[in-house]
């Protein structure tokens, strides 16, 4: 099993520039790291399923969550037939421009 903290950041500055083709922004950004982290475990199992375990604050349990997404696609590329098992004890507020999300799906990856 493999033990991660995935930190939270804030935005010190943040410039919204030219909107692209798909609709989005491009941006530029100043950020820091703080001390704010949700605690994901990762662990290997041989049922080839994404089984995803949720502890502290309400996240979406299911395929929208965005550990899953991450894991999936990872999987995926790289044609790896066996499972993952993922615990995320959420202490980062969803949707408070904390970037917990995005974190949590970089640090599965």
């Amino acid at each position: 099993m493999v033990s991660i903290r995935s930190n939270a950041k804030l935005n010190l500055g943040l410039k919204i520039e030219e909107k692209r083709d798909d609709g989005y922004h491009n941006i530029s950004t100043f950020m820091q790291e703080i001390n704010l982290y949700d605690e994901i475990q990762l662990a290997h199992n041989n049922s080839n399923s994404i089984n995803l375990s949720l502890k502290g604050l309400p996240t979406p349990n299911d395929s929208s969550n965005l550990c899953y997404i991450a894991a999936k696609a990872f999987l995926d590329r790289y044609h790896i037939n066996t499972g993952i098992d993922i615990t995320l004890n959420k202490t980062i507020p969803i949707g408070a421009g904390l970037g917990g999300g995005s974190s949590n799906a970089v640090s599965v990856v």
